[in-house]
C-alpha cells in the first residue's frame, strides 16, 4: 500500500535540513551489549543525555539538541523514539515516577542487529561506553552528572534548585558505587579531592 502520510521525523527533516541523525544510532544504543547483556535503557531522559554526550564527539549524531526544562533535549530524537514505538520496534514501560524503561521488542532486536552493522566502530564503542556509564545511574545521579558535564544546556532548566540539593549526595553515591572517578566526584561536590575523600569515610 502506498504510504502518503509523512512520519514525524520526515516532517522535521523538511523543516530543518541542516542535520540528520539516522535512527540506526538509536537502535545501536538500545542493542549494544553492556556487562554481557542486551539490556534496555532506563528511560527517554537517559537516551537524550547519552545521545547528546555522543554527539559532542560525533557530529553525525547531532539532532538539534536545545536547552530544556530538564537539560538537553531533542524533539527530533523523541519523534524517532515515538515512531519506533508505533512501529513495534521498541516498547516503553512505566516504572515509578522517574523511570520509563525503553526496550527493543523481538522485531526490534532483528532490526537493530541489521542496523548495528552499519554503525562506525568508533561510534559503536562510544555508545557502548556511554550506555555502561549512564544506564546504571539513578534519575538524580543522571541529572547531577549531565548538568555538571554539560552546563551549556542549563539555561532553561526548571530543576536547578533540585540539582543543587542533589549534587553532594549524588557525588558521594556515584563514587562509592564506582560509577565515576574520585576527581569527578570532588568536582561535583564542589571541594578538593582530599576533602572529598574525608567526606567518603565520614
Amino acid at each position: 500500500m502506498l504510504r502518503i502520510q509523512l512520519t514525524h521525523h520526515e516532517i522535521y527533516l523538511r523543516r530543518n535540513l541542516e542535520w540528520y541523525m539516522d535512527k540506526k544510532y538509536v537502535l545501536a544504543l538500545l542493542r549494544v551489549e553492556t556487562d554481557g547483556e542486551n539490556n534496555g535503557i532506563n528511560g527517554q531522559a537517559w537516551i537524550q543525555k547519552m545521545m547528546y554526550a555522543a554527539s559532542k564527539a560525533y557530529p553525525q549524531l547531532e539532532c538539534g539538541f536545545k536547552p530544556h526544562l530538564y537539560g538537553m533535549y531533542s524533539q527530533y530524537l523523541e519523534n524517532i523514539l515515538c515512531e519506533l514505538k508505533e512501529d513495534g520496534i521498541v516498547c516503553m514501560e512505566k516504572d515509578g515516577e522517574e523511570r520509563h524503561p525503553v526496550h527493543l521488542t523481538w522485531r526490534g532486536r532483528q532490526e537493530a542487529d541489521k542496523a548495528i552493522k552499519d554503525v562506525e566502530p568508533n561510534v559503536l564503542r562510544s555508545l557502548r561506553s556511554l550506555k555502561s556509564a549512564f544506564n546504571g545511574l539513578t534519575y538524580r545521579e543522571l541529572i547531577v552528572l549531565s548538568y555538571t558535564k554539560f552546563p551549556e544546556m542549563l539555561e532553561k532548566s526548571d530543576i536547578i534548585e533540585d540539582y543543587q540539593k542533589w549534587r553532594k549526595d549524588a557525588a558521594l553515591s556515584m563514587v562509592k558505587h564506582g560509577k565515576i572517578s574520585l576527581s569527578l566526584g570532588a568536582h561535583i561536590y564542589g571541594i578538593g579531592v582530599a576533602d572529598f575523600e574525608d567526606c567518603l569515610v565520614a
